[in-house]
């Protein structure tokens, strides 16, 4: 059997190799095998990060002009010298936090490998864990797909069986790119603040999409054609100019 998947499980790293040799089931066959592309997943780990460090940085800035315009008439408060130290080192520290983001997103992309059998479609992420998880058929609400999480001293594996693919969901780019969505949740959050002396409450909602599946795929067309292969059926995929940026996924 090792003889048979060897070919396609060559080009992955040897961590991702032998984590997935050791999780392959009895007669189980690779139809294809893939990663995400490194430096997409560490461009679009510091997208929003990025944005909203801009954000707080023009505000800062915008706070340190109207201080020096005060300080032509008169001079800085202690307190706005203070805080304004405080607000720079967090900056600082936002920005080493921004350095190192794409760093860990290419890590673990390299870490990570897409694959198709002839059983199933799974998600292996080859980095240390210590605890076991495991989401067994109907764990989730009957409007989710099934998900099962193993966690090993090796790595993690999301695996979907076929019953679970009814509804997956494939984006594809102009240039043949995209992503293949093999779980997919959205749902809306409220977030509700309220002033110290309870007399005032604002309330927000933001939209959370979480996502297991192959993103940032280099191309989508060989991946597409093993899970129909696999599910016995045609997909079709939807043409997009761009991919959402606010998935909450594993890898």
């Amino acid at each position: 059997m090792i003889s048979e998947v060897d070919p396609l499980l060559g080009p992955l790293p040897d961590r991702v190799r032998s984590f997935t040799l050791s999780q392959l089931r009895p007669g189980e066959q690779l139809l294809w095998v893939g990663q995400p592309v490194a430096t997409s997943m560490a461009i679009r780990s510091v997208v929003i990060p990025g944005c909203a460090f801009v954000f707080v940085l023009g505000c800062f800035g915008l706070w340190r002009f109207l201080c020096w315009l005060l300080g032509w008439f008169s001079s800085e408060p202690i307190l706005l010298a203070v805080i304004s130290w405080i607000v720079a080192a967090l900056l600082g520290l936002f920005f080493l936090v921004l350095l190192i983001l794409p760093y860990q997103a290419w890590w673990r992309a390299k870490r990570t490998g897409y694959f198709v059998s002839n059983q199933r479609a799974f998600v292996v992420v080859a980095i240390g864990s210590a605890e076991i998880f495991s989401y067994p058929q109907g764990y989730f609400a009957s409007n989710h797909r099934a998900l099962v999480v193993l966690a090993s001293g090796s790595g993690e594996i999301f695996s979907y069986e076929t019953a679970a693919l009814d509804k997956i969901i494939l984006h594809e780019m102009a240039d043949g790119s995209g992503e293949i969505l093999l779980e997919y949740h959205r749902y809306f959050v409220e977030d509700r603040s309220t002033s110290s002396d309870g007399g005032f409450s604002s309330n927000s909602v933001r939209r959370v999409e979480k996502v297991v599946g192959f993103l940032e795929l280099q191309q989508v067309d060989p991946p597409k054609r093993a899970l129909e292969s696999l599910l016995g059926r045609e997909l079709l995929a939807e043409r997009v100019t761009t991919h959402s940026l606010n998935y909450e996924h594993p890898l």
